[in-house]
């Protein structure tokens, strides 16, 4: 899509018009499967870079470091207050961060971008499955193909087919979670500061999450609670099919919850998966 119209002088960079925000997207969201599922559109998109930061996928997902002499390459997105606000819900584990960055024209745009503002305390890897969506939304929107082929070098979990696709260890009990009975599993679990216990796919699972941030995140958005929809309305991989309530989800859906929990703990992100029973 276009550009800015480069009304703005060289020493002020473009600023949104009121109401909207300029984003600009390194990851995921640089893939318009990931905006739709995600139930935000922008108004318009455009290609530009962003320097003295470098690309940064050891948290398993992507995320961006100073770094000087260095550049990330993404897309800028413009969006209403709105859907920025949507977003900033999703993206609840980063912080909003606002820099300029350089359209393929030499336009300075004033953007708001998510990065991690902490170190983290695990060195995990990021899917090829998340990979795939970035470099395809690089390339939907125009991203210079030398950073598509950077990509294209990171290293990363293998995307398994669904006929590889793993499932949860058997559950440690027969008990029937209730609602209240998993939201008390999972305050007593919380208490250590990195368990976190939810309903998936009508198992109750109880995992660990060593990077405190990440924690919080997960035992604010999904701590004992049913996160199947929610889960599943964020899961962006183009062999599913749009979840907008539980009359989508399939069986390839629910498999795909378990497959994609244990890609998150072969990369490091989470460990100890348990399935303490079953969730009425």
């Amino acid at each position: 899509m276009a550009s800015p119209s480069g009304s703005s002088s060289q020493n002020a960079p473009e600023l949104p018009p009121e109401g909207f925000e300029y984003y600009f997207a390194y990851g995921a969201n640089t893939n318009a499967l990931s905006l739709e599922k995600r139930h935000v559109k922008p108004i318009k998109s455009f290609p530009a870079k962003l320097s003295g930061w470098r690309i940064d996928f050891s948290p398993g997902t992507g995320n961006i470091v100073h770094a000087a002499g260095e550049e990330v390459h993404g897309v800028v997105h413009m969006f209403s207050k709105e859907h920025m606000a949507i977003l900033d819900h999703i993206e609840g584990v980063y912080t909003r961060l606002p820099v300029v960055v350089e359209t393929y024209e030499g336009h300075k745009v004033e953007v708001t971008v998510y990065h991690f503002a902490h170190v983290l305390n695990s060195v995990s890897k990021p899917e090829e499955r998340y990979l795939l969506l970035i470099m395809e939304g690089c390339k939907l929107h125009g991203v210079d193909p030398k950073w598509i082929e950077k990509l294209k070098t990171v290293p990363c979990i293998q995307m398994r087919t669904r006929e590889q696709w793993r499932k949860f260890p058997p559950p440690e009990s027969d008990k029937v979670f209730s609602a209240e009975e998993l939201a008390a599993a999972h305050r007593a679990a919380a208490a250590d500061g990195k368990s976190v216990v939810l309903a998936l796919c009508g198992k109750v699972v109880c995992y660990q999450v060593l990077d405190p941030a990440f924690f919080k995140y997960l035992n604010e958005k999904y701590g004992g609670k049913d996160s199947t929809l929610l889960f599943l309305q964020g899961i962006n991989d183009p062999r599913l099919s749009k979840v907008v309530n539980n009359a989508d989800i399939t069986p390839d859906h629910r498999a795909f919850c378990e497959e994609f929990t244990l890609c998150k703990e072969e990369s490091g992100m989470m460990s100890n998966i348990r399935v303490l029973g079953s969730h009425a």
